[in-house]
């Protein structure tokens, strides 16, 4: 269960990949996961996902440990949280960050590495003005509403992006996956850094207040897929599971009700999902909301309104 793009840059850095399993409940199976390590296995993925550390994290550390291969976190969904203590993105040998999805800024990613054998760094380059700009130009338009989330953005990217390979990497014309972040990126980061801490209580406490509202809800059509946070936790959104997420967001577009979005619906080329019919339902049936501020309960309601006419 995953994005697909961190699957997409392991094909193009020369890898293969063996999937492994994420239940319903967002749990991997340690057993399979030692089953699929070979001679050959040198890392092996973890996502985070909504930013909270993942169910058995402890345990595949352990087991990278002991057969001497890379762990790699993809924290993506990660604006703060820890495991036991530790900053998430610290706990392996290699860590990766979506910065833009938790820093008012138009793109920008972060590369860590924590192993200090890991010496061959790649090269980044800076990004030009074209790039910037669209990119400036695509988070203007999602904060003023100007651009649905999910809207289809061909016409805008096709300048600089390949449009034929959805798999591949944004900008790919224009340098792709060894983009640096850019100036403008950086100097909004630099400045911002005093009020990240207070942003990880209020996802906190909006991610809590979601779970009241939908737990207080009768309806065995929709569930909260995590009905517990802890106080090291920083999640990203709040994920809900729902019948048919991309018929329901379809539905509340037509009502003017912009206030969700599926998720992580798009099925990777690289997967059989047939073999993974647990993550195949998690595609086709979360729909996530915010953390970083609360949808009024009025809102709420209406979406309870079009879910239940459906």
């Amino acid at each position: 269960y995953s994005c697909g793009d961190e699957l997409q840059t392991i094909i193009n850095a020369g890898f293969s990949i063996k999937p492994y399993t994420i239940d319903c409940e967002l749990n991997s199976k340690i057993d399979e996961i030692i089953n699929l390590i070979s001679d050959k296995t040198v890392a092996i993925l973890v996502t985070h996902f909504f930013g909270l550390p993942h169910k058995n994290i402890d345990a595949i550390l352990k087991t990278c440990r002991s057969n001497n291969i890379y762990l790699i976190e993809d924290c993506a969904h990660c604006c703060g949280g820890s495991f036991k203590g530790k900053p998430l993105g610290l706990l392996g040998d290699i860590s990766v960050f979506s910065l833009r999805k938790t820093q008012n800024i138009p793109h920008g990613g972060a590369l860590v590495v924590n192993n200090k054998n890991i010496v061959q760094i790649p090269k980044m380059i800076p990004p030009g003005n074209d790039v910037v700009s669209m990119d400036l130009f695509l988070f203007m338009g999602y904060r003023n509403g100007l651009i649905l989330p999910g809207s289809p953005l061909n016409n805008i990217l096709k300048k600089t992006t390949n449009l034929e390979n959805r798999e591949g990497a944004r900008h790919d014309k224009c340098g792709g996956y060894f983009l640096e972040i850019s100036n403008l990126a950086k100097i909004i980061i630099k400045n911002s850094g005093e009020s990240n801490q207070h942003n990880q209580h209020v996802r906190r406490d909006n991610f809590r207040y979601y779970l009241r509202f939908f737990n207080s809800i009768k309806n065995k059509s929709i569930r909260p897929l995590i009905n517990k946070i802890g106080l090291e936790s920083a999640p990203l959104f709040f994920p809900l599971i729902i019948d048919d997420s991309k018929k329901i967001w379809q539905d509340l577009i037509e009502n003017n009700i912009i206030i969700t979005q599926p998720f992580w619906d798009h099925k990777h080329n690289l997967i059989d999902f047939s073999k993974f019919p647990e993550a195949s339902t998690l595609k086709s049936k979360v729909i996530i909301f915010p953390t970083s501020h609360k949808i009024p309960r009025d809102f709420l309601i209406s979406f309870l309104s079009v879910l239940n006419n459906n």
